[in-house]
């Protein structure tokens, strides 16, 4: 019979964390793996993508940015009615209350880690420009630290993470892998191929797309400074910046004195369309734990500025599949996408390069690694179960 895992998130939003997840249920090999995925909080926008895979959804609806004795106890009891094989967490308040259920429960438990350890000078800088910081955040990592020790595995998403891994603690790196979130060749191919509505602007403008949620780290204020420097030498050049968060507001107001030469799109489904019609893709985050947004990119083949940050180095090859600038530097930002929009030769041999090096980012290899880790977890705690309830939490 297949393992039965229980996949808990804190909720599947639209961000990479659920885009990981939904690669996997594609690709997972559902006659050694059953899987169900649970929620701990809402069901977020990607549950009904989830549903459609033919995999079974059940909404915990615990309080948010906690993992008291009812969070844990509601994680508890999902346990007890599935009687999973494994639980594999990902996100930081599943991981948690996973890891003390699953505990409880004689549970083995794999947690993704999907965030390095947060930057003090990021915070300032995020507050100084009118921003947030998450509530509750040092209460999470103290947590985070505290219960490490319980998971049996932990699967990095990058290098970088794995480096400075989100409260696990150093003695416990032994456990670590690293799997690169993969993406889906042909799909977003298929994807890129579409018609974008609204259209963007027509080509000799240039058009230039930033895609990524409007936070600090993402480093939108930096391309925005440099936008009157790439319209000295392309007057009627363009920024779509595609994406949703809470700097929305702080960013369109430094935005205003450039008019339409900065469009705030939102949250776009059509945005591989609009990225594959754009003439450069800029990611200028100051700190990032991998770049999905910049893998599609380079599948879709438009040229990609990013920010020289140790995941995106890891990402491009050490610079050959992009065009690396200084994070945070507006003037290396603009002659960074000045040069690409104004050599077509050197541009096209820059996305054929990362064209093949997004390869190495394929969904069945990602789905592979996963399954190999799952497989020894459970070979070294084997466990008998009855068969589980048809009852239990659900969506």
């Amino acid at each position: 019979m297949p393992r039965r895992i229980v996949y808990l998130q804190d909720t599947l939003m639209s961000g990479g964390a659920s885009r990981i997840l939904l690669e996997i249920l594609k690709n997972v090999d559902r006659e050694r793996f059953f899987l169900e995925v649970a929620t701990l909080w809402e069901e977020g926008p990607l549950a009904e993508g989830v549903r459609e895979l033919g995999v079974p959804v059940h909404v915990l609806g615990a309080p948010r940015l906690r993992a008291d004795r009812a969070v844990v106890g509601s994680v508890g009891g999902l346990l007890a009615a599935r009687q999973p094989d494994l639980l594999h967490t990902s996100r930081h308040w599943s991981a948690v209350a996973g890891r003390l259920a699953a505990r409880r429960a004689g549970i083995p438990v794999v947690n993704h880690v999907v965030q390095e350890r947060p930057d003090r000078r990021i915070d300032a800088e995020a507050i100084a420009a009118g921003g947030t910081i998450p509530r509750n955040r040092g209460r999470l990592l103290i947590l985070s630290h505290a219960t490490a020790p319980l998971a049996h595995r932990f699967v990095a998403i990058s290098q970088a993470v794995a480096r400075r891994p989100f409260g696990v603690p150093g003695v416990l790196r032994g456990r670590m892998r690293v799997v690169y979130p993969g993406q889906d060749r042909e799909e977003l191919l298929r994807l890129a191929r579409a018609e974008p509505d609204p259209p963007v602007p027509p080509d000799g403008e240039p058009a230039i797309v930033v895609v990524a949620q409007l936070t600090q780290t993402k480093g939108h204020r930096h391309l925005i400074d440099a936008m009157p420097r790439v319209q000295e030498r392309f007057p009627g050049a363009r920024l779509l910046v595609l994406g949703d968060g809470p700097m929305r507001s702080a960013l369109e107001a430094q935005a205003r004195p450039l008019g339409d030469a900065v469009a705030f799109l939102g949250y776009r489904p059509d945005r591989l369309a609009i990225m594959s019609r754009s003439d450069v893709a800029v990611f200028p985050s100051v700190t990032e734990s991998f770049g999905i947004a910049m893998v599609e990119a380079m599948v879709v083949g438009t040229p990609v500025v990013a920010s020289d940050i140790p995941s995106f180095r890891e990402i491009a090859g050490g610079g050959r599949a992009a065009v690396l600038t200084r994070p945070g530097d507006p003037d290396a930002l603009a002659a960074a996408i000045v040069g690409l929009a104004g050599d077509p030769a050197g541009a096209e041999e820059l996305r054929a390069t990362a064209a093949e090096r997004a390869g190495r980012f394929a969904s069945s290899s990602t789905t592979a690694e996963i399954e190999g880790i799952w497989e020894e977890v459970l070979t070294r705690r084997p466990r008998r179960r009855p068969s589980p309830s048809p009852g239990g939490p659900s969506g």
